[in-house]
């Protein structure tokens, strides 16, 4: 730990200044992405959870496919519109407001690992990060399960045992995944038995949570669909340390990551006995989204990378100032340019600045759907389909008539008739570069088998096999959707 010769001020002090400084930049940074229209998940499944809650008091969705998801970041989705309306700038702000939280528990707890300076420098790092930015705007629910792992550990070096345990209860009931932060703080306690108590506080609460679902459902997960998805095909061995080397790309490498991983490598010393819980905890979480999951989704790995930064931080604090301010530096140009800059290979869109690309296109879409489609029926794919009947969601004023095809993949429209078709949009629902690394067979051989990808139609291909002519087309940064009319 950082030396310092004044008593640094108390936690609630220090919380007070860089909560309204977070917030503020959070604000500043997402501005123009207040308005931005419910993508993917939030459509599909977190939004109309919470819209649930709101209307009928219902924890277990009704109105969409319901699963193992605690309801506690839709109860404070639900809290919020109760008190402002229910509008996606409301739902926007509530959620950077839990980002400008996360940031203040990074810097907190980095103050707490080495010293105001590192916290800083990790809240900076953490601030500018292409997932965090992204995930800091959407309703999704890791940005909170990292808030709650992140003062889990705090309470937990403070040895504030019940804090602790609150903390942790908290965390399981927002993502249930988070069940292995308490389970892993228990073994590292495990010679103070007594203290073990308190831990054993979230496993009750995610247990009870389990049982309504059960009762609720007929099913632990929530759904047979959502177990076959997520724990079925995800325990494939083949398939386990593919995920595995993925996630630690995705942690120590990917968007300028080799950065700060060469600086721990060289600063690994400064980390003392005390990042112990810290460690095991980043490599329990990583284990687990190897393992379960069936999207390798990096919002996943947010409480990681929180930690990541932090640890960052701590190990460039002996080296010199100049050396310490040029590998950050460094580090913080690259994280920024990478919310822009999209890789050479498959990423989900969440994952930077690209999901706002693909919601506006959706919406230059359903906005010309719902000025020229008049009566007939459009053809594609989810998210469109649920953007063009639900008005809720940003991008129509009134349902559009939709046909659902499964994917974009050549094999899910050989069950399409072709007599049946009036409308259809094609868009780039995958990242796929023309040069990525997807393309070369070895590599498409072991994405389709493991993984079930394939690259989707060509525009082509789909015009030929239906006698489509192309009516409108738009484009954004690499991605594009595209009308054809019959």
């Amino acid at each position: 730990m950082a030396k310092s010769s004044s008593i640094p001020a108390p936690a609630w002090v220090w919380c007070s200044k860089v909560f309204p400084l977070s917030l503020g930049w959070l604000l500043a940074t997402h501005w123009t992405f207040l308005d931005l229209p419910y993508h993917w998940d939030e459509l599909g499944q977190f939004v109309p959870a919470a819209r649930d809650l709101l209307h009928s008091g219902a924890v277990v969705p009704r109105s969409t496919l319901p699963n193992v998801h605690p309801p506690l970041l839709m109860a404070y989705l639900a809290g919020a519109w109760k008190l402002f309306g229910f509008s996606i700038p409301v739902t926007r702000v509530a959620m950077l407001m839990v980002g400008a939280a996360t940031l203040t528990m990074v810097s907190l707890l980095g103050r707490r690992l080495s010293g105001a300076r590192a916290g800083l420098a990790a809240a900076a790092l953490a601030a500018v990060s292409p997932p965090f930015v992204a995930q800091g705007m959407l309703a999704h629910l890791d940005l909170a399960a990292t808030f709650w792992v992140l003062v889990t550990l705090y309470w937990f070096l403070d040895r504030r045992w019940w804090l602790c345990a609150v903390a942790s209860t908290a965390l399981v009931l927002t993502k249930e995944t988070g069940v292995i932060v308490p389970l892993v703080l228990a073994v590292v306690a495990r010679r103070e038995k007594r203290r073990l108590l308190p831990l054993a506080l979230p496993m009750l609460a995610l247990a009870c949570w389990l049982v309504v679902l059960r009762s609720s459902t007929g099913h632990w997960l929530g759904s047979a669909e959502f177990e076959r998805y997520n724990v079925d095909e995800a325990l494939r061995a083949g398939r386990i340390p593919l995920v595995l080397l993925r996630r630690v790309y995705q942690v120590a490498f990917a968007n300028f990551h080799w950065v700060a991983t060469l600086a721990l490598v060289a600063g690994r010393k400064a980390l003392g006995p005390g990042w112990g819980p810290i460690g095991a905890v980043a490599g329990a979480c990583v284990a687990l989204h190897s393992v379960l999951g069936g999207a390798i989704l990096l919002r996943y790995l947010l409480p990681v990378l929180a930690l990541f930064y932090i640890a960052t931080a701590a190990a460039l604090e002996p080296v010199s100032r100049r050396l310490r301010r040029g590998c950050l530096a460094v580090l913080l140009a690259g994280l920024a340019v990478s919310n822009w800059w999209n890789p050479p290979y498959p990423f989900g869109y969440e994952d930077n600045l690209a999901v706002v690309d693909f919601v506006r296109l959706q919406q230059q879409a359903a906005r010309w759907a719902g000025e020229h489609a008049g009566e007939r029926t459009v053809t594609t794919a989810w998210p469109l389909t649920d953007a063009l009947t639900t008005p809720w969601a940003g991008y129509v004023s009134r349902p559009v008539r939709v046909r659902a095809v499964e994917n974009f993949q050549p094999q899910s429209w050989k069950v399409v008739e072709g007599d049946g078709l009036e409308l259809v949009m094609l868009y780039s629902r995958s990242w796929e570069p023309k040069r990525g690394w997807q393309r070369w067979p070895p590599a498409a051989g072991m994405l389709e088998r493991w993984f079930g990808y394939r690259p989707q139609i060509s525009r082509q291909e789909l015009m030929a096999r239906f006698r489509l002519r192309s009516v409108a087309r738009w484009e954004r940064r690499g991605q594009w959707i595209e009308v054809f009319l019959r």
